[in-house]
């Protein structure tokens, strides 16, 4: 299967924001993924990150304390949230590390992101741009 054709997932995990998951100390990078798919959960790990998956309704200040993840990857639009949303409550969780939205083929990603580091400024943010399919 071609790059172009391959699965969402698997493209994640060859060409998007994990495919580097270990810090300078190569301690492996500790993500939090929010309402993500588990086959997208299984690349980021195969990946060598440390996953936790949650809902967003399970969002606390306690859950980010016990785990401190290094970044949040979750869809740009999820069930009963935004990443907008999910950016404004990582925030006022003191959340600052990185927050990455997952998206299929949008228009103008670059808006979203002004629009995100806008709204949150304490945030890194980016989107992983996945193709149709």
């Amino acid at each position: 299967m071609s790059a172009d054709k391959a699965d969402p997932a698997e493209r994640l995990g060859k060409y998007g924001a994990f495919s580097d998951t270990f810090d300078s100390d190569g301690a492996p990078m500790r993500v939090l993924a929010v309402d993500v798919r588990p086959a997208i959960v299984q690349v980021i790990r195969n990946a060598g990150a440390d996953v936790i998956d949650a809902s967003y309704a399970s969002l606390t200040l306690a859950l980010l304390a016990q785990w401190t993840p290094d970044a949040v990857v979750a869809p740009l639009l999820g069930t009963g949230f935004d990443i907008l949303d999910l950016g404004q409550r990582l925030e006022k969780l003191a959340f600052g590390g990185q927050l990455y939205a997952l998206a299929g083929p949008i228009p103008d990603v670059a808006a979203i992101v002004r629009e995100l580091r806008d709204h949150c400024p304490g945030l890194v943010f980016d989107v992983i741009s996945l193709p149709a399919g």
